[in-house]
């Protein structure tokens, strides 16, 4: 995704920092069992929230334990992962495939071409396992990708539109909170598409590239976002989160405003 779903470690604790970068090198670790060195590099913070807010809200089972891995050649490090996080690797990789051909797409970038023919065989098998979520992220990046051809310049379109992706990213299987958790997800891929478009928007306009913000006053974007942001937390709050809350808590009031606060010092 686009990297705004990120752990405030200035705001933490120490334990919950620990718990937090064993489930990230829990991520990591089924990442390389299951795609090899290739799939660990598309690890990402994004899918790491996604990882522990599932496995807040349907609690499986865990296996624990410690390694040394590229990163951390010297010193074991401990990690934990359920099968919930072998969904959050499939769901990263996919995302990567897209990535990568929209970087492809976007400026010709080799190298991106290359890596997304190398994930091919592997989202050919991501998406006979899960049909119908990948045929609904398929639909919403291609009439994404169909506004920002014709140049739709009402931003609500393709923020909706993520929104829905991430939508049936989060519904990871049929229960009594499905819809809470969706109507989670609706908003938060609405902020992240509003967030991205908005972080972007100076570079955008430099390489003449598509940028659904170009008709609208930028200072009325942070009070937008802040909305949003605030209808997501509204239905997080009535999920029946106990387990990881305060790490959840962190992302969600503090970690997804970092690289925006980060910007602003930079100006």
């Amino acid at each position: 995704m686009f990297g705004y779903l990120i752990y405030n470690d200035a705001d933490g604790s120490e334990n919950d920092k620990k718990t937090y970068q064993d489930c990230y090198c829990g991520l990591c670790n089924r990442l390389y069992f299951n795609y090899g060195n290739l799939g660990r590099n598309t690890l990402s913070y994004d899918l790491t929230f996604v990882n522990i807010l599932l496995n807040a809200l349907y609690s499986p089972s865990y296996t624990r334990g410690e390694e040394r891995c590229l990163i951390h050649p010297v010193k074991k490090h401990t990690y934990c992962y359920s099968d919930i996080t072998d969904y959050c690797c499939d769901i990263n990789i996919l995302l990567s495939y897209y990535h990568f051909l929209d970087d492809w797409n976007d400026d010709h970038n080799r190298k991106a071409r290359s890596l997304a023919d190398k994930l091919q065989p592997a989202y050919r098998k991501i998406k006979d396992k899960y049909p119908e979520k990948v045929e609904t992220v398929e639909r919403c990046l291609s009439a994404i990708t169909d506004m920002e051809k014709h140049n739709v310049l009402n931003p609500d379109g393709p923020c909706n539109l993520f929104g829905e992706l991430m939508a049936r990213i989060l519904d990871y299987k049929d229960s009594d909170i499905s819809e809470k958790v969706k109507a989670m997800g609706y908003h938060l891929g609405r902020f992240i598409y509003l967030m991205d478009a908005y972080m972007d928007f100076k570079d955008d306009i430099r390489k003449e590239r598509y940028n659904p913000l170009i008709k609208m006053d930028l200072n009325d974007v942070p009070d937008i976002l802040e909305n949003i942001m605030a209808q997501c937390c509204l239905v997080y709050e009535e999920l029946p989160v106990s387990e990881f809350k305060s790490i959840l808590d962190n992302v969600l009031y503090c970690g997804v405003w970092t690289r925006y606060s980060n910007g602003k010092d930079k100006k």
